[in-house]
């Protein structure tokens, strides 16, 4: 998600954080029943989501193919801006 919204390091270090806790709350909830209050994590979670499949909207006619959007994906998270 990090790499298609585009966003500086920090803050994609921050959000693949964030879907990782969202994914440990999850699997703590479906394997041990644990419940999480953590309402701020699921919205910071949300929200990035939303940016994310919005991102992918409006870039949606710059890739001819999949295979060419996952090329892309794999530049960023390399280190290219292309």
């Amino acid at each position: 998600m990090a790499n298609t919204v585009r966003q500086a390091p920090e803050k994609a270090e921050e959000m693949a954080r964030t879907v990782k806790d969202v994914y440990c709350m999850r699997s703590r909830f479906l394997h041990h029943g644990e419940a999480s209050d953590s309402r701020e994590l699921v919205e910071r979670f949300l929200k990035d989501v939303w940016t994310f499949y919005l991102t992918l909207i409006l870039e949606s006619g710059t890739y001819q193919t999949r295979q060419e959007y996952i090329s892309a994906m794999d530049r960023r998270k390399y280190g290219a801006h292309a």
